[in-house]
């Protein structure tokens, strides 16, 4: 009757599988690393944000250099004159600045008034800054600072690139810990099962005490407590994951268990001299060390007159109708001259010093970010030697808790020993053996921490990514149409 009922069941099963194919892949297959770092780094909205923020100084830059483009001005007025006479002017101008400050007009138009009196002209007028305004210091500021805002936006996404691949990473490692934590709960919770039966086989034949079986019940109770609790953490470790990758929480998820290496071979001096070189924030302060320099020399430009020289020519005509207003009988070269000087100077004394003082403050604060990055180096460096070592000694530690606990269950078989000293070895061996499995993957984030203090996190990310054969790059801004969606 069983035989034949096992028959029916697996015949059953069978069937399913061959009606529903499906049913043979539920089971997702598992994410690579590289996978979930070019999902986080395309589609997480840390990284979208970063990525419009750059999109968004690009159009700064557009508009700054908007200054120096050809202007078409054309002009139209009608109303009452000085004399109360009806006049109507039209004129028409075409002018460019260049960065040096020069301008460059040239212009045409016509006037009448109410009595048919027709006045007309073309002509080109050059001007130039001088004092204050001579040089492209003064007139490619705006230009200067929108294409930093680029800069300094690209540099953004770099470290929020860098802040989500480690929070991937870790959060990817931490799945696989405790993946290998719950597979340790879970063996010690069969060899407590297995105690508890050895112990109440020996209670049948007298060679044990009640005691030894609520011992043994006690350390069955912990480890499946035990077990909840790291499945607990896997679970949250996942949903952490999906935020990051952009997945709903009902997806199922499991990743890859693989380590990739990510150690540094290089000596400390080594390191700290590419920290300093490469570490983007410190390229940023740097930068900004220019800025407020730059944003100096400017203000000590206010402190001088504000001079303009320019030249003229034009050609004018006059006539009782606008067909002889344009014979242009007459033509005239003028020197133009203008300037303004304020007799009190004090807040523009004042904003100079301001600004003074912000080049020293700007230069302390890049000192001091070059310090902390150097013992963010150093530090990670000792902590990475540090992890190895413990490594090293928690293995000889496994080892000899493992030996330790058949040591201890020989002499428990052979009556040598109660459960107490088995339970012992027993708990010795699991704490040793989670221990060894933190500092496997505390060693991997701690090799990520020296390579982020160095500044070589994002070239090892984009080496990940798709096996290293592109870079990861910003994703594609939204369309217009879809910006108000």
């Amino acid at each position: 009757m069983q035989q034949r009922k096992k028959f029916f069941m697996m015949r059953g099963g069978l069937l399913l599988c061959l009606l529903f194919p499906s049913i043979l892949t539920a089971q997702p297959s598992p994410l690579s690393l590289s996978d979930a770092l070019s999902v986080a780094l395309s589609d997480n909205p840390t990284i979208r944000n970063a990525c419009d923020a750059v999109g968004g100084a690009a159009y700064e830059v557009d508009i700054a250099e908007s200054e120096f483009g050809f202007r078409l001005s054309p002009q139209a007025t009608s109303g009452l004159g000085s004399d109360t006479e009806t006049s109507q002017s039209t004129i028409l101008s075409l002018s460019k600045k260049f960065a040096t400050g020069t301008t460059v007009e040239l212009a045409s138009g016509t006037s009448a008034t109410e009595k048919s009196f027709y006045r007309s002209f073309s002509g080109i007028t050059v001007s130039q800054s001088l004092l204050r305004g001579f040089g492209p210091l003064l007139h490619t500021n705006n230009v200067v600072n929108a294409k930093r805002g680029i800069t300094s936006a690209s540099r953004q996404w770099e470290l929020a690139k860098e802040q989500v691949g480690m929070d991937v990473i870790t959060n990817f490692y931490r799945i696989i810990g405790q993946k290998l934590v719950l597979g340790v709960w879970e063996r010690s919770w069969e060899r407590a099962q297995k105690l508890l039966a050895a112990s109440q086989a020996k209670m049948e034949r007298g060679l044990t005490t009640k005691i030894d079986i609520f011992r043994a019940q006690t350390q069955a109770a912990t480890a499946e407590a035990s077990m909840l609790d790291a499945q607990e953490a896997l679970q949250e470790a996942k949903d952490t994951l999906k935020i990051l990758l952009g997945k709903e929480f009902a997806e199922e998820l499991e990743v890859e268990s693989q380590i990739i290496p990510a150690a540094l071979k290089e000596g400390e001096a080594e390191l700290v001299e590419t920290a300093l070189q490469r570490r983007v924030d410190l390229q940023e302060a740097a930068d900004q060390v220019k800025d407020a320099q730059r944003n100096a020399r400017i203000a000590e430009r206010s402190l001088f007159p504000d001079l303009r020289i320019g030249f003229n020519y034009a050609l004018t005509g006059r006539g009782n109708s606008f067909t002889d207003s344009t014979a242009f009988d007459n033509s005239r070269f003028r020197v133009l001259f203008s300037t303004s000087i304020p007799l009190n100077l004090g807040a523009e004394r004042a904003r100079s010093r301001q600004k003074k003082l912000e080049v020293l403050r700007k230069k302390r604060e890049f000192a001091e970010l070059q310090k902390r990055a150097t013992q963010e180096v150093r530090q990670a460096l000792r902590h990475v030697a540090t992890v190895e070592r413990r490594i090293a000694i928690q293995e000889k530690n496994v080892q000899a808790t493992q030996a330790n606990l058949e040591l201890a269950n020989l002499r428990f078989e052979r009556g040598y020993a109660d459960l107490f000293e088995v339970l012992r070895a027993e708990e010795s061996l699991t704490q040793a053996q989670k221990e060894e499995i933190t500092l496997r993957i505390e060693q991997v984030i701690t090799a990520l921490r020296l390579r982020r203090a160095t500044g070589l996190l994002g070239p090892f990310l984009d080496t990940i990514v798709a096996g290293g054969m592109q870079q990861t790059t910003c994703p594609q801004p939204a369309e217009d149409s879809d910006l108000f969606e």
